[in-house]
């Protein structure tokens, strides 16, 4: 009896160890033009994306890789008054064990036409776009 209940303890702690050290995937943000992967870094923690960001490639289990880009704004934008940024960016992800994309996503900081002027706007609101869909279409759950 007592053989019984100390075999079944020890496998019911075993079971809460296992489930309890599950380890969040690796990723290497890699460096992207106009600083976005620095921002990228900052709203994957913001967001709370559950992933473990390394500064190698080496061990990395994802690579996030992607690309900025700042649009011109024309003429009439500032002579009405309505000076929008026009920062747009995207990323992929790439798995590195088979090596295939796993995730890609893009997204821009426009304003909506409700939104308050004093609204984030530029690379950071891209950046927060961008971990918010990540977060939500990939990383809900365990990766596939």
């Amino acid at each position: 009896m007592i053989r019984t209940f100390l075999l079944l303890w020890i496998v019911i702690c075993a079971l809460c160890v296992a489930s309890f050290s599950q380890t969040k995937p690796t990723v290497f943000i890699a460096p992207m033009e106009r600083g976005l992967n620095d921002f990228l870094t900052a709203a994957f923690f913001k967001k709370q994306v559950p992933v473990q960001i390394v500064v190698t490639e080496e061990g990395a289990e994802y690579i996030l890789k992607g690309i900025s880009i700042k649009g011109e704004s024309k003429w009439y934008d500032t002579v009405f008054g309505d000076e929008k940024d026009r920062n747009q960016g995207s990323i992929t992800l790439l798995r590195v064990s088979d090596r295939s994309i796993a995730w890609a996503g893009s997204a821009g900081d426009r304003r909506g036409f409700w939104d308050p002027v004093w609204t984030r706007t530029g690379q950071r609101k891209v950046a927060e776009r961008l971990a918010k869909k990540i977060k939500k279409e990939y990383f809900n759950g365990k990766p596939k």
